[in-house]
């Protein structure tokens, strides 16, 4: 397999997206293979701006990746945060050797990140789904929620929860750091009956 070709279409619809990838790749000493940090690529990094667009680039080439619905797949997250992404990303990269994720799914990851960051849970959105030599690949963005936003959208469905992020205006950054985000106070799920 060509690894640069392969990744190119696989990427394509992240850079017709978010621009061009930034030229260098974020690696590890200890490789993600010997218990290290996935390999991670960045859009927007050193721009200036407070996000920067952090992406997994091995995973999908992995024969012991469980396949989402969607196919294997790449994950990636919009974080004010390099080592929250980090953190976050290789964790559910060692999960898809084990379980199948996959859009709309939630997991908690305040073990991994720590009790001083305001995202500790995260959830998964399809961003898309990629044909490449016939066969269905994906891409994944994650989201970074508080411990409230994890109830939100396990009772009332991601689709409900990224709805109310967009209106807020933080759709879809993962915010690690500063003040909670108004959907903490504002958005408790009410039940019916």
């Amino acid at each position: 397999m060509d690894y640069d070709q392969f990744y190119q279409r696989l990427f394509r619809p992240i850079e017709d997206a978010f621009g061009p990838v930034d030229p260098d790749t974020i690696m590890p000493i200890v490789g993600f293979d010997f218990g290290g940090p996935v390999c991670l690529r960045t859009f927007g990094c050193g721009s200036g701006n407070e996000f920067t667009t952090y992406l997994s680039c091995e995973l999908a080439v992995r024969e012991d990746q469980v396949p989402s619905n969607h196919g294997r797949y790449e994950i990636f997250c919009h974080s004010d945060d390099e080592t929250w992404a980090s953190r976050v990303l290789t964790s559910l990269g060692q999960m898809s050797h084990e379980f199948e994720l996959g859009d709309g799914h939630t997991v908690d990851v305040s073990e991994i990140v720590g009790s001083n960051t305001l995202a500790t849970g995260v959830a998964l959105e399809l961003f898309a789904s990629v044909e490449i030599d016939a066969v269905e690949y994906s891409l994944f963005r994650i989201h970074g929620l508080t411990k409230a936003e994890v109830g939100v959208a396990r009772e009332l469905g991601c689709d409900e929860l990224f709805a109310r992020r967009q209106a807020a205006g933080i759709y879809p950054n993962s915010r690690t750091r500063s003040a909670p985000n108004p959907l903490d106070k504002s958005s408790r799920p009410t039940l019916p009956g």
